[in-house]
């Protein structure tokens, strides 16, 4: 399992962090959300974040593991529901007014957003590439995955793929189709700044200047966390209260939201996630605004421990999480409603935008596994019927 959690941990070191970093030093620092510039506290949450992932690979590298096999496959066949999915999905992207629709809420509490908790494509795509045993063409599913991705407006798609390439070698599926998954990886690591236009200009209608400069720059700051990391830390370190942030990022709020969202009903009178409310405490949008129109952004594990913590304490916290984290995948391992879930959701767990938001996330993974199984199961009792009809 270590082959799994280990390089996703350094994929969002690297990705997210030393890349940009490097861009920010050889071509000069640049602003994607604010006008804020402070080179100390950027600093500071390059230092938090990689100084967590680098202690905790180097715990979990020394900690022993017991079972070192790579996982086999369960079910025959879901290549099916997955492209049910992927086709459901779209339509009602679509029918509910593409990404404005999205990001206004056109399709909250509607029939098809409680559907989505049970077909989630990426989910399903991760039961078809590492449980599947019936031969499948994994170039058509990363297809399909990415133009799904794109066509809904997301500009990581591919991310998602190369972490989900990151994900595949605990998996005994890995071993028949690595040369497949290499070469589609570099091809579409050469297509990646196309694909990100096409859901940029295309699908979210943002009208940017086709030059080359420009869209390096609009790409890194895409993939940056360093300015997502100094804004927080520039606030706090500054004295500024910043009320909002703990109101609505304090855990006993999203302890509330997390209990509205399982069940009918605003418990607790209601809200958007914690993550909308970035824009209003440290990027002086009204808390009216960023409440009714989509504006989510993410904060990274490390730098919310630090708003309540201090340097060193989110530090270790940090680490002792991921290690936590680990332990339990590792306890788990042969439970494939709770593992593929945790191995899912980890790098959500690292770039984190709030404790909601990964909860969601995790319980909608459950969900998905247990609709694959209840498919699987359906399906082969099926097939056995029609190849062995009993009518006695």
């Amino acid at each position: 399992m270590k082959r799994a959690f280990i390089p996703i941990l350094l994929f969002y070191l690297v990705v997210h962090f030393l890349i940009p970093g490097t861009y920010i030093l050889i071509f000069g620092n640049f602003n994607t959300y604010s006008n804020i510039e402070d080179n100390a506290a950027m600093l500071k949450g390059f230092i938090l974040n990689a100084v967590t992932i680098l202690g905790a690979i180097g715990v979990v590298s020394f900690l022993p593991e017991k079972n070192k096999r790579m996982i086999p496959p369960k079910f025959y066949k879901l290549t099916g529901l997955f492209y049910f999915s992927v086709c459901l999905s779209i339509i009602y992207f679509f029918i509910g007014g593409g990404f404005e629709g999205r990001i206004g809420g056109s399709m909250l509490g509607s029939l098809y957003n409680y559907i989505a908790f049970f077909i989630n494509p990426f989910m399903l795509l991760l039961c078809v590439l590492f449980f599947q045993r019936k031969s499948f063409n994994v170039i058509l599913l990363f297809l399909l995955y990415l133009l799904y991705a794109t066509m809904t407006g997301s500009r990581s798609g591919f991310i998602s793929l190369f972490v989900i390439s990151l994900m595949y070698p605990a998996f005994s599926n890995y071993e028949l189709y690595k040369r497949n998954i290499r070469k589609l990886l570099v091809s579409l690591l050469i297509i990646s700044p196309f694909m990100y236009l096409v859901a940029t200009i295309l699908i979210r209608k943002a009208d940017i200047q086709l030059d080359p400069a420009i869209i390096v720059r609009l790409i890194m700051g895409r993939m940056s966390f360093l300015e997502t990391s100094m804004l927080p830390i520039h606030y706090k370190d500054m004295n500024d209260p910043v009320a909002i942030f703990y109101s609505k990022y304090g855990l006993i709020n999203q302890i509330k939201l997390i209990l509205d969202a399982l069940f009918p009903g605003n418990l607790f009178g209601g809200d958007v996630m914690p993550n909308q409310y970035y824009r209003a405490a440290f990027m002086g949008y009204s808390a009216d605004f960023v409440a009714n129109v989509y504006t989510s952004i993410n904060i990274t594990l490390p730098v919310y421990l630090y708003m309540y913590f201090g340097s060193f304490f989110s530090i270790v916290i940090g680490i002792g999480i991921l290690v936590l984290y680990y332990k339990i995948m590792a306890r788990v391992i042969n439970n494939l409603f709770l593992f593929l879930p945790l191995l899912a959701s980890l790098y959500h767990l690292l770039y984190f935008f709030d404790w909601v938001m990964w909860f969601l996330l995790f319980f909608t993974c459950m969900l998905t596994i247990f609709a694959a199984y209840a498919y699987a199961t359906l399906r082969h009792a099926i097939v056995k019927l029609i190849k062995n009809p009993d009518f006695s």
